[in-house]
């Protein structure tokens, strides 16, 4: 598709600037996300132009109902591999992302492909085993185990242990964390973490951990 058809120009007066500005602008439009993003959906995305063009099926822009289809595909893929709804969510937000970073419509906004992604939450994520969390007495036999080796990182990861544990946080949560990030006092701690999944609008949060009473225990 051509810059004019994603950003018409035709009615301003003509301008080689203006030309310039347009090109400048969607060259750019893949930074506006995360180059992390870009990495993510590469796989996905040559997935989805692989199997279309296969098909003899357009790309960009993609029809709703091809994107329900290349959805479609990759539940069934997941239903034979036993694998979590990530591949399908995944594949419909690259769909989405190499439209947006063209300035085309997305075509994943559909009801059959909003059907493709509730039955991937649903039903892939039921097939999946349940992760267990450590109990108190495996964290005790770990922290015994850490702080008797006596060395400077046996009680990083001890701390990191704690405060993860107690602090509820996630991995990637507790390996931002930095010593200016925690503050003692006689009855809690409290810990900043700059990025969560769960704080919208990253302004970072404070997690409260409180003390715990261990005189009662061997």
């Amino acid at each position: 598709m051509s810059l004019e058809a994603l950003l018409p120009l035709s009615d301003l007066p003509p301008s080689q600037e203006l030309r310039e500005l347009r090109a400048t602008l969607f060259a750019a439009a893949p930074h506006g996300r995360a180059g992390s993003t870009a990495r993510q959906y590469s796989r996905p995305w040559a997935c989805v132009t692989e199997w279309a063009t296969a098909k003899g099926l357009a790309v960009l822009p993609m029809e709703p109902r091809v994107a329900a289809l290349v959805l479609t595909r990759e539940l069934q893929r997941c239903y034979r591999a036993k694998l979590g709804p990530g591949g399908v969510l995944t594949m419909s937000a690259a769909i989405h992302f190499h439209h947006w970073v063209r300035g085309l419509p997305s075509p994943t906004g559909t009801p059959a492909c909003d059907l493709a992604r509730t039955v991937a939450r649903r039903n892939l994520a039921a097939g999946r085993a349940a992760r267990r969390g450590a109990t108190m007495e495996e964290v005790d036999a770990a922290l015994q185990a850490l702080t008797a080796a006596g060395t400077l990182p046996s009680f990083v990861v001890a701390a990191m242990i704690v405060l993860g544990f107690y602090g509820f946080l996630r991995a990637g949560e507790l390996l931002g964390v930095m010593w200016r990030d925690v503050s003692f006092s006689d009855d809690h701690c409290e810990v900043f973490i700059e990025q969560s999944k769960t704080d919208q609008e990253r302004v970072g949060v404070w997690v409260v951990i409180a003390a715990a009473d261990v005189s009662g225990r061997g």
